[in-house]
């Protein structure tokens, strides 16, 4: 395919792709790893760490720019990197009505670029697309896998497919399109394996394709170091909200909710630059006495510490956004002991709910969360108490080497 060149990112010396000598390649396709695209880049050091723990080659693929300090990380821990450079969409003609968005196009065909790379340089391996998109899943469809080599696609927004939603179907979901219901059922035929990360979504995909679709664990920290020492209640509690871009138009009723609860509540916002670019966000967050604000995207560790440093996690995300799809700081929140609270109705607060872990609120404005500080100011000690006896098993469900158990089996 000329559409999509294997090689370099600018300023980057042209790559010589010679076959993979190696058996049990375990490789990552990531479409990005720009240190602010939430848990993507702490997924790939995961993997890398799990694939050297275990003695297996680690190959990643990158179809954006990384940054050189992330490469370096990535490399000390044994990996290849292969980026690939978009040089031009052209896809085959009769795929484009079907993928008319520009950017969509370039996506899938560099990861049909990459894909191709995979199935001809190696020839028993594990391919993990722990982010995977709709392109993604008709890019692997176009390649005949063979009986060593195993695809695992991993849908995070699994209701969403790009600007052909489908039909609404049952349950106020849409259709999925034919041509990506045809694409599922060739990648499970040909071995591969389909996921998400919770069981209402796995459902309804499983409906939607007609084939298999697991369940998986969402891979982030290695969680190797102990348990934050929570033993006693520290008289004023710290909560955090760190994905304060997801909020949406929640934003100002966050705020306002830490404005009204600053009394007996220590508040933490991760803010990222362009959040600086909402309206009125300055003089909102300048009403909120001792409000922690958090700038930019953090190292792995430095990350852990401050999730370790909380008592609670709120998400204040609307919940029809979330009503499949899962969030890194639950399983974040759940396996540092640390207590989430998170909208009623979606995704987490059904992980939550099955594991009798946090607050669960109606989302839409301030008075919501405010209630769900409330309720977790009254039940803090329970609530501590369970979730410190739950994020043992988290931790070793929600890894990258349990993901790779999970998916290998």
């Amino acid at each position: 395919m000329s559409g999509v060149v294997p090689g370099s990112w600018p300023g980057m010396p042209p790559m010589q792709l010679e076959p993979h000598r190696s058996d049990n390649v375990l490789v990552l396709l990531e479409p990005s790893l720009h240190p602010d695209v939430g848990h993507r880049p702490r997924n790939a050091e995961a993997f890398a760490r799990a694939a050297a723990s275990a003695g297996r080659p680690f190959v990643l693929h990158a179809t954006e720019r990384m940054s050189e300090e992330q490469a370096e990380e990535l490399r000390a821990l044994g990996a290849e990197i292969i980026p690939f450079a978009h040089v031009s969409s052209r896809l085959p003609r009769r795929w484009i009505p079907l993928i008319s968005s520009l950017r969509l196009r370039r996506a899938a065909s560099a990861q049909l670029a990459a894909f191709r790379n995979v199935a001809k340089r190696m020839p028993k391996a594990t391919i993990v697309c722990p982010s995977a998109k709709p392109q993604t899943l008709w890019a692997a469809a176009q390649v005949n896998w063979g009986p060593t080599q195993r695809v695992v696609l991993q849908f995070l927004a699994p209701e969403r497919w790009g600007r052909h939603p489908g039909k609404p179907g049952r349950d106020g979901l849409s259709e999925v399109p034919e041509i990506y219901r045809n694409a599922a059922r060739v990648v499970a035929a040909r071995g591969g394996v389909l996921a998400t990360q919770s069981p209402d979504a796995s459902a309804y995909l499983a409906r939607e394709f007609g084939c298999p679709v697991r369940t998986l664990p969402l891979s982030c920290l290695d969680w190797t170091g102990a348990l934050p020492e929570k033993a006693d209640l520290r008289p004023t509690p710290r909560i955090g909200v760190l994905n304060f871009s997801r909020g949406g138009k929640l934003h100002a009723a966050t705020i306002e909710a830490a404005r009204r609860t600053a009394d007996r509540v220590d508040w933490v916002i991760r803010l990222r630059p362009s959040d600086w670019r909402t309206p009125k966000l300055r003089p909102l967050v300048d009403q909120v006495p001792r409000l922690e604000v958090v700038e930019g995207a953090l190292p792995s560790d430095e990350y852990n510490d401050l999730v370790a440093s909380l008592d609670a996690i709120l998400l204040p995300y609307d919940a029809e956004s979330f009503r499949l799809r899962m969030s890194g700081l639950v399983i974040d929140a759940m396996c540092q002991a640390v207590i989430p609270l998170a909208p009623a109705d979606s995704a987490p607060a059904a992980v939550m709910t099955a594991e009798g872990l946090g607050v669960t609120f109606e989302p839409g404005n301030a008075d919501g969360i405010v209630a769900a500080v409330e309720e977790f100011l009254g039940r803090r000690a329970e609530l501590a108490a369970r979730a410190l006896s739950r994020a043992p098993d988290c931790r070793k469900r929600h890894t990258a080497a349990g993901f790779l158990a999970a998916c290998e089996s």
